[in-house]
């Protein structure tokens, strides 16, 4: 639309019939934009005793006002799709907190189930029928191994898929604030060895060796068993993406704050797959190492921990040569919250 200007009411060719006479003298008005469509007028009047009209100066002033008003009326629309869309983004975030408890609920049982038998299963072939079979009796030698395998694998992916319902319902309590963090004064080498003890197993399975370079006296503020899941999320990557050689874990302190790094002569990692490593279900060298393991939740999860211990969590890589983790925290007597988080 465009501005317009009424000198005479009464005589103007688009008068309404039905408004009584001299009531108005005269009128300007201009239109009121949201984005490009027209949603309103902005008008001034004389009523009908007064002889003044409307110039270009009023009909500009109209326009600067007009014009701060379509400002308010976008920035008023756009809060209002703001808040819907917030509303929506709350709601689809319960229904997928009461989605996941429910799918958990339902897998674990029978999960838990299956397993329990398939252990029972394979215990009672390897100790009751394995040794009353005859070595001489290939054929049925050889159905046994490949019942053992089955059941082996049955095994491996019931904890795998475990595992997987752990780390989701993990990571929702953490973005939800759920979780019940239990903040007190740590010795980050401690929280190694707690972590280091815990992989033990995975080091020995590949014949890898694990280097500490972490001095006893470097203290932070944090919850112990969370901090020790990131390092065995990170210890445990270091684990799967190294052939042969040493996982070296280092810590050292910097002005008002303490870092830890895990550093491994793996794989390594592109920088166009680093920018997106600790985003979920991100399993970068997927298609180097075949099979996936794992979730592609471990680094999001430690990423969530650390932040919420105000500190950061990145990777330095480089393809062919390896990949170095490094965590850093910060050194204060008083932790941020305690109890759930915000």
């Amino acid at each position: 639309g465009q501005p317009i200007t009424i000198d005479d009411y009464d005589a103007w060719h688009g008068r309404l019939p039905a408004f009584p006479a001299d009531t108005l003298r005269a009128g300007a008005g201009v239109p009121l934009t949201s984005g490009s469509e027209t949603v309103g007028v902005l008008g001034l009047a004389y009523n009908g005793g007064s002889t003044r009209t409307f110039g270009e100066a009023e009909v500009e002033l109209l326009n600067r006002f007009a014009a701060l008003a379509s400002i308010a009326l976008d920035n008023a629309r756009l809060f209002a799709m703001s808040q819907e869309a917030r509303a929506l983004a709350e709601a689809a975030n319960v229904s997928k907190s009461q989605f996941l408890a429910s799918v958990s609920h339902e897998l674990r049982t029978p999960l838990t189930s299956i397993l329990g038998f398939t252990r029972i299963v394979k215990k009672r072939l390897e100790e009751r029928i394995v040794p009353l079979v005859s070595a001489a009796d290939a054929k049925t030698e050889r159905t046994l191994q490949q019942v053992e395998s089955n059941l082996s694998i049955i095994l491996m992916e019931g904890q795998r898929l475990t595992a997987l319902i752990n780390d989701l319902l993990d990571l929702e309590k953490i973005e939800a604030g759920k979780v019940e963090w239990h903040m007190e004064p740590l010795q980050i080498a401690d929280v190694v060895d707690q972590a280091a003890n815990g992989t033990a197993a995975l080091f020995e399975e590949k014949k890898l060796s694990l280097v500490r370079a972490v001095p006893r006296d470097l203290g932070v503020c944090g919850d112990r068993d969370r901090l020790v899941q990131v390092l065995v999320n990170l210890f445990s990557n270091a684990v799967k993406f190294t052939a042969e050689g040493a996982i070296t874990v280092r810590a050292w302190q910097e002005p008002g704050q303490v870092v830890v790094s895990v550093a491994d002569p793996g794989i390594g990692i592109s920088e166009a797959d680093q920018q997106q490593l600790f985003e979920k279900f991100i399993q970068v060298g997927n298609t180097l190492t075949g099979k996936p393991k794992g979730t592609g939740l471990g680094l999001a999860i430690s990423r969530e921990i650390v932040t919420h211990h105000g500190g950061r969590i990145w990777v330095e890589s480089e393809p062919g040569v390896g990949s170095t983790f490094s965590f850093a925290l910060p050194t204060r007597k008083e932790p941020e919250n305690d109890g759930k988080s915000a």
